[in-house]
């Protein structure tokens, strides 16, 4: 319950992009910073929460995260402008990440392998099926209520906190240091690259894009010092370079990026055929089927040990393909069915991908593994829209075939390093690093 106002934070929204551009007297291609700022606080939030979740414990961490996305969220639907919303949403994200990783990391010490992987099936039918019927919900509460009740939506997840945190263990390690200088880094190097998307449509000063291009590289170069200098600090050494963890990421980028890059277009080109805002989110309502079928099938192909670096790489060409049927082929039946397509993935990344992190490290860095993992998937949540927004400005088919170019070089990366569906282990619980180096 908790996990759904996650992705129903980006999928309702979505559709009111296109009534609050004239709401707000902003271009359709400003409104994206509404989806990417979500995306960026969660994908910012992840490291950072499994950390502090370790220090202040799961219990303490979920209820402080859950009143921040909630607080967040209402700030953004009160808002006047545009820079408010913003605002609103990036404080929400912000929340919103850190207790996704409250989720996984309760999953993850409470129930054996084969209720992690059922409970990762589960939540990801939840989030798939509230993505796909955020649209729906967006269109019922723009058409009756406005566009900023859509942003108010998070809050709703007050209502499950309490039954929440009894289920949630509340040993804390107070011991626990948090490396703040890995933290901004990192933040800085996330923030500067999703601002640098976006700059083409931000109506920004020529001197910003070329500014934004030197902090990210001054960013990411300062980053690699100081996880060379601090080997066990916030971006562990150890961590980064288990083998398999960087390529799954990567993959579970594109396959975020692919996904929410049409669903953030899909409201604007159905809008653009004269779809009601309650026929757009009509139309997208079969990717929450896609989301309930979807969830269970793969948990099961898991089990079975297929290889998963097929499993993504077919995902990732699907993903692309879905993309560019929306881009060039924008009839309201193609992008409703470009939208399902899109959503398998991102399903798939939730199960597959994130189930086998907590094998490729040791278990005393499995909360921080898990934070940069999602990190870097969120990232490509808002990648994606900002992707898509910085190009809708040139075409809607450019923008589209940049996204389904980001999905394609997640298959890419899928057949060159041969993701494994889960590394082959002996009785102990530590990763067998040397059969993972082939």
């Amino acid at each position: 319950m908790l996990a759904a106002p996650v992705s129903v934070a980006i999928g309702a929204p979505s559709v009111a992009l296109p009534s609050v551009a004239p709401a707000l007297g902003v271009s359709f291609s400003a409104t994206e910073w509404i989806i990417s700022a979500w995306s960026l606080g969660a994908a910012v939030a992840m490291p950072l929460g499994g950390r502090i979740a370790q220090r202040w414990g799961l219990r303490t961490t979920l209820g402080v995260a859950v009143v921040t996305m909630a607080v967040g969220s209402i700030g953004a639907a009160t808002a006047q402008n545009l820079v408010g919303v913003v605002g609103g949403r990036l404080f929400g994200g912000l929340g919103a990440g850190a207790m996704v990783i409250c989720v996984y990391a309760c999953i993850d010490q409470t129930l054996d392998r084969r209720g992690r992987v059922s409970a990762l099936a589960t939540v990801a039918v939840c989030q798939t099926t509230a993505s796909g019927s955020g649209s729906l919900i967006g269109g019922l509460l723009t058409a009756h209520l406005g566009w900023r009740a859509t942003m108010a939506v998070p809050a709703m997840a007050l209502v499950a906190l309490v039954p929440a945190l009894r289920l949630t263990p509340g040993d804390a390690d107070r011991g626990q240091r948090v490396d703040v200088t890995g933290a901004v880094l990192l933040s800085v190097l996330a923030a500067a690259t999703i601002t640098l998307l976006h700059s083409a449509t931000a109506d920004l000063p020529r001197a910003v894009p070329f500014g934004m291009v030197a902090v990210t590289i001054c960013a990411a170069t300062a980053l690699v010092c100081h996880v060379r200098r601090h080997p066990t600090g916030f971006v562990p050494r150890d961590v980064v370079t288990a083998p398999g963890l960087l390529s799954g990421a990567v993959v579970g980028l594109t396959l975020f990026a692919g996904y929410y890059g049409v669903l953030s277009t899909a409201p604007e080109l159905l809008a653009r055929q004269h779809v009601s805002t309650l026929g757009i989110g009509l139309l997208l309502l079969p990717a929450a089927v896609c989301g309930i079928v979807t969830g269970p099938a793969l948990a099961a192909l898991w089990r079975r040990r297929r290889p998963l670096w097929q499993t993504t790489a077919l995902l990732g060409t699907v993903t692309a393909i879905a993309a560019l049927m929306a881009g060039w082929r924008p009839h309201p039946a193609v992008v409703a069915t470009a939208v399902a397509l899109a959503t398998v993935g991102f399903a798939a990344a939730q199960v597959i991908l994130v189930g086998r992190v907590r094998d490729l490290v040791d278990p005393a860095d499995r909360a921080t593994a898990a934070g940069l993992f999602n990190f870097m998937l969120y990232s490509g949540g808002s990648i994606g829209p900002a992707l898509a927004g910085g190009l809708s400005a040139v075409s809607m088919q450019l923008a589209l075939s940049g996204v389904a170019a980001v999905a394609m070089a997640g298959t890419v990366t899928s057949v060159l390093t041969r993701l494994r569906a889960r590394p082959e282990r002996s009785g102990t619980d530590r990763p067998l690093t040397s059969r993972l180096r082939r």
